[in-house]
């Protein structure tokens, strides 16, 4: 929604998005309070709205979440050697090591 948030560490552990720049945090009630009203400032919270809209669409958009999905795909495939040769070619009672 383009808007500034303030959240606590814990919270902040969490997020992908960069502090101070795409959001603010604050440890206590009185930290809290302050980073909220530095936040009044239009220039200042529509900088970091903005910021934290383009690294939500950028990260979590659906065609994001697409390109995660096709690379995880892909190094899947990669990791998967075809077989090379049937069981019938070991010699009985043993086992393939690769």
């Amino acid at each position: 929604m383009a808007k500034p948030v303030v959240v606590t560490p814990p919270i902040a552990a969490g997020l992908s998005a960069r502090p101070v720049v795409e959001f603010e945090v604050a440890s206590d009630s009185g930290e809290f309070a302050a980073k909220v009203v530095a936040l009044m400032d239009p220039q200042r919270a529509t900088g970091m709205g903005s910021a934290a809209r383009s690294r939500m669409r950028n990260a979590y958009a659906w065609p994001a979440s697409y390109a995660l999905l096709d690379e995880l795909l892909e190094r899947g495939s990669a990791l998967a050697r075809p077989v090379t040769r049937g069981l019938d070619a070991l010699p009985h009672g043993t086992l393939a090591a690769d």
